[in-house]
């Protein structure tokens, strides 16, 4: 019988049995049984199982523990009654301490084993265990949550529940109710987190010093305080003072009280929220909380939120307030227009009449371009206002109407600011030669927007390559700073132009592929293009190669920037006199040198006066 076999140790719960072709599920158990006597005798209890390897199976057998437990009861009654073995199990594993038997539960040696391996072990130690300050005091220390564990005596000892409160704040849950009434033991408790306040008594939840402690480290604390205290207006008045969530739970009365809200309001203008309808009604009160931030007019009653001086002020503070005004207030001109005046995008909260008003919407396209997204349908259809827009921005061409995005004049006009515009075009503009070569020269990338058609066009690409734009200097020198591949399309007099191709490759170093090859065959200008990137040195060009073997120019190369020697050839790393010379310029090349250089160079560092060596290159 090929057999596979897997337990679980007693914690997990279960055994697993898998077998090939067995005959009989009793001959299974049988076996089960001795492999497991097997395994905890070999300590497989404690390390985790055996495993046979098995291919294919036909019967599957869960057997719950406790089942095999009782057949083999002598047997285990015996192992988790001697104290070798369970001692040795609990060091592994403190929650095993749950099947020694009793005599062991209440040993000393074996308990303190658990504990010091999982605090949470001493649930199951004896009663008298749990009542033995020795015992209970090493795992209140470590955590004092373990407290929860500790006998009533115990957990009514003011000097042990207090050592457990400095572990942690929240074993005063676990205290007994006479502690828990006890000033210096919720004191203790508060002081490190108020939020521990909800574990005190009722008395103490009712005591001023208590609370007031509470909520200086934690405000939200306040919620746990006598009603009585929540309605006290001597005692809410400093606490809102002090903390932004008194006032939330403050009692209706309070949070109908004047002083109390303006208060409240100082320390945090949000707390208007949580005011009585009465007071969000109150201009003075709803003015200071705007006077802190205008985007608390949303809080305000809504007679307030159509009061013209109280939105004004909110839109002063913040221009985002005006989307709190009351729908007529959002359609007065005078007010909307200071909005709209300081950021234009305000237009967005403006009724929908003043959004389709033109000469309200192009004072605010004026301020922000991008207010156009805005502008209702109409106006988006407006050639004049959409002019104004794509003028200043190209791009603001998506928020224009379908209609005008196929506008060949609006069109242009925003691609000619920003080629990338071209995208926003309608099909037809983006086959359109003319509307794309624009867009083009603006911006040589946006040719991926145009259309396949285009794109592919032999001729309109001889357009674009035209002579006259290919041989313009000015041109191809900031068309090239814009993007580096423009130097592919350059004329054959600007590929050899120093200044030109210079100007390339100071944007990316693979520029210099497209530069003449008498460009490139010139060590002067080869050294000026390695000092504007010294990226160069990573490109497979063989001009770049044979530059890399000529001491004269590396050593100028080097002067420029040190870090040129990494990419000097492995010749001249070799060469002694060429790497003293490099380590001149700065210690860092000694890094650089060939290994068979390395010791030599650093004692003529050494003796070098003028070369400070690097501490990381010392070692």
């Amino acid at each position: 019988m090929d057999v596979r076999f897997c337990y679980s140790a007693p914690q997990f719960g279960k055994i697993l049995l898998v077998a090939k072709d067995s005959p009989c599920k009793t001959a299974m158990v049988a076996l089960g049984i001795i492999l497991m006597i097997g395994g905890v005798a070999a300590g497989g209890a404690a390390t985790g199982g055996l495993l046979y390897p098995y291919s294919g199976y036909s019967s599957l057998l869960t057997i719950p523990t406790g089942m095999l437990l009782s057949i083999s009861g002598v047997y285990f009654q015996r192992k988790w009654s001697d104290k070798e073995f369970v001692l040795k199990t609990v060091q592994r594993n403190g929650w095993m301490l749950e099947h020694a038997s009793k005599e062991l539960r209440n040993d000393r040696e074996v308990v303190l084993a658990a504990i010091q391996r999982n605090i949470s072990a001493l649930q199951y130690a004896s009663a008298e265990l749990r009542n033995d300050r020795e015992v209970v005091l090493p795992a209140v220390r470590q955590n004092g949550w373990a407290l929860q564990y500790a006998s009533a005596e115990l957990r009514n000892d003011k000097e042990f529940v207090l050592t457990a409160i400095q572990r942690n704040v929240w074993a005063l849950e676990h205290a007994c109710g006479e502690l828990r009434n006890d000033r210096e033991v919720v004191l203790a408790a508060v002081q490190q987190n108020g939020r521990a306040l909800v574990h005190a008594s009722e008395v103490l939840r009712n005591d001023r010093e208590v609370v007031l402690a509470a909520i200086q480290p934690n405000g939200r604390a306040f919620q746990y305080a006598s009603a009585e205290l929540k309605n006290d207006r001597e005692f809410v008045l400093p606490a809102v003072r002090q903390s932004d969530w008194a006032f939330l739970h403050a009692s209706e009365e309070l949070r109908n009280d004047r002083e109390v809200v303006l208060a409240a309001i100082q320390r945090n203008s949000s707390a208007l929220q949580y005011a009585s309808a009465e007071l969000r009604n109150d201009r003075e009160v709803v003015l200071a909380a705007i006077q802190q931030s205008g985007l608390t007019l949303q809080y305000a009653s809504a007679e307030l939120r159509n009061d013209r001086e109280v939105v004004l002020a909110a839109i002063q503070r913040n221009i985002s307030a005006l989307q709190y005004a009351s729908a007529e207030l959002r359609n007065d001109r005078e007010v909307v227009l200071v909005a709209i005046q300081r950021w234009g995008l305000a237009l967005e909260h403006a009724s929908a009449e003043l959004r389709n008003d033109k000469e309200f919407v192009l004072t605010a396209i004026q301020r922000n371009v991008w207010a156009l997204e805005h502008a209702c349908g109409e106006l988006r259809n407006d050639r004049e206002v959409v002019l104004a827009a794509v003028q200043q921005n190209g791009l603001t061409l998506q928020y224009a109407s379908a209609e005008l995005r196929n506008d060949r004049e609006v069109v242009l006009a925003a691609v000619q600011q920003n080629g990338w515009a071209l995208e926003h075009a309608s099909a037809e503009l983006r086959n359109d030669r003319e509307v794309v070569l624009a867009a083009v020269q603006q911006n040589g990338r946006a040719l991926r927007y145009a259309s396949e058609e285009v794109r592919n066009d032999s001729e309109f690409n001889r357009v674009v390559a035209d002579p006259n734009l290919r041989g313009n200097r000015e041109f191809m020198r900031v068309a090239v700073q814009k993007n580096w591949r423009a130097l592919e399309y350059a004329s054959a007099e600007l590929r050899n132009d120093r200044e030109v191709v210079l100007a390339a490759v100071s944007r990316y170093d693979a520029a210099l592929r497209f530069a003449d090859q008498r460009l490139k065959q010139d060590k002067n200008f080869m050294l000026e293009a390695i000092k504007t990137n010294l990226l160069l040195f990573l490109s497979d060009l063989q001009e770049v190669t044979n530059f890399k073997n000529d001491e004269a120019y590396m050593r100028q190369a080097i002067e420029h920037d040190y870090l040129a020697v990494e990419h000097a050839s492995e010749g001249l790393r070799n060469n002694e006199e060429f790497m003293k010379f490099a380590i001149t310029q700065s210690s860092g090349a000694l890094k650089f040198a060939s290994k068979t250089l390395q010791k030599t160079l650093h004692k003529f560092a050494e003796a070098s006066p003028n070369i400070q060596l690097n501490r990381v290159l010392e070692s």
